[in-house]
């Protein structure tokens, strides 16, 4: 499992469909990767030093992790991923 530090700037014209997909649980539902996901998205914080960025520890247990970047690109603006 690798542990990686993602800061992304929302996409504000879809975070009313991103609370709705985490309040209904779709996220977790999303295999394989699903559970992590919904847990770091649910525990994302605004970064102190730019607001306009959001920042979340993400748990990846598989390899390519292209099906959960496309998701995130999806919501999300990708800033960097370490």
């Amino acid at each position: 499992m690798a542990l990686y530090m993602v800061k992304a700037r929302p996409r504000k014209e879809l975070l009313d469909n991103l609370q709705k997909d985490l309040s209904s649980g779709k996220i977790s539902k999303m295999r394989p990767f699903g559970h992590a996901l919904q847990y770091s998205l649910e525990n994302a914080r605004i970064d102190n030093e730019n607001p306009d960025y959001a920042m979340w520890v993400e748990e990846d247990y598989c390899s390519p992790r292209k099906g959960k970047v496309c998701l995130i690109n999806t919501l999300m603006i990708l800033k960097c991923c370490m």
